[in-house]
């Protein structure tokens, strides 16, 4: 009936609304500033999903109760070359199973490694993150 239908209309309606804000968030989060939580600089920082987005719709099939939406989006604030560093280096599977944190993620040499050295490199603004001449870009 009419009630059913305008129900349903406002349900929807309202998630949608609750879609569009978390997308604004996140698009706030792509383009914040800060210390880089690998790396440690402050410069412009990217959202980095602890357990891959490609891997999210297996998740919730394998187990919607423990991996809620609000667990698969957690995300970590790294800079580009950090998070450029950790998708050459870890698969997203082993990503998602065993590499689900930054402390995580931090227990490999390799990790470790380009974290020591990034730590070292010259502080980015936003236009220098677009500089082609960077050897660090994505």
């Amino acid at each position: 009936d009419e009630n059913d239908i305008s129900d349903f209309c406002c349900e929807v309606v309202g998630q949608l609304r609750g879609l569009e804000q978390m997308l604004l968030d996140q698009m706030k989060e792509e383009e914040e500033e800060g210390g880089c939580e690998m790396c440690e600089r402050f410069m412009p920082l990217t959202r980095h999903h602890l357990i891959p987005k490609r891997l999210h719709a297996d998740y919730r099939k394998r187990d919607p109760h423990t991996y809620t939406q609000e667990y698969l989006n957690q995300t970590a604030g790294i800079c580009r070359p950090c998070h450029s560093a950790i998708h050459r280096i870890v698969d997203l599977k082993s990503m998602g199973r065993e590499y689900n944190t930054i402390d995580k993620l931090m227990t490999l040499e390799k990790v470790q490694a380009f974290v020591k050295w990034a730590a070292k490199q010259r502080l980015t603004s936003k236009a220098d993150a677009k500089n082609a001449k960077l050897n660090y870009r994505r």
